[in-house]
């Protein structure tokens, strides 16, 4: 099943948010603050993504117990899922558990290099040249990872 998303932060507004569900999107969180908009807004977790590129502990606890969509962006913060999965096995067990990895296929730059998100160098997802066989490992040793996240780039 595929979702596709706007990001809050181009217009964080609850009744705009509300519009954008009501035309099919989902909402693309990038921050906690973004996170409790769409969350305080009423919009179902079924169409909410939290894509932050550092989550916290606290972060990732409460949108495993929102039961929202989490894009991990590196093998720290999925060592964090599994850690706080593995403490709190109830989490696992809810069928709403959706959990999937930021990858960068490190495809190239845009017209703009300094905008540009799927680089060798890009600080977003998981390079998949470098970590390709940890990234089939995760997949492998992780049943409840369930979805890929590619962004090819900005601009």
């Amino acid at each position: 099943r595929f979702l596709h998303t706007m990001a809050a932060k181009s217009n964080p507004v609850a009744s705009f948010l509300h519009e954008a569900k009501n035309g099919g999107l989902g909402i693309e969180c990038a921050s906690i603050g973004e996170l409790s908009l769409a969350l305080s807004s009423g919009l179902p977790a079924s169409m909410i993504v939290f894509d932050s590129p550092a989550k916290t502990r606290a972060e990732l606890i409460l949108a495993l117990e929102k039961e929202v969509y989490i894009n991990l962006d590196n093998l720290e913060e999925l060592k964090r899922v599994d850690e706080i999965l593995k403490a709190r096995p109830e989490l696992v067990s809810s069928s709403s558990l959706r959990v999937g990895l930021r990858l960068n296929p490190q495809i190239g730059a845009g017209r703009l290099e300094e905008l540009s998100t799927a680089t060798l160098t890009s600080k977003f997802g998981i390079p998949t040249l470098q970590y390709h066989d940890a990234i089939l490992r995760a997949y492998r040793d992780h049943p409840w990872l369930s979805g890929v996240h590619v962004h090819v780039g900005s601009q």
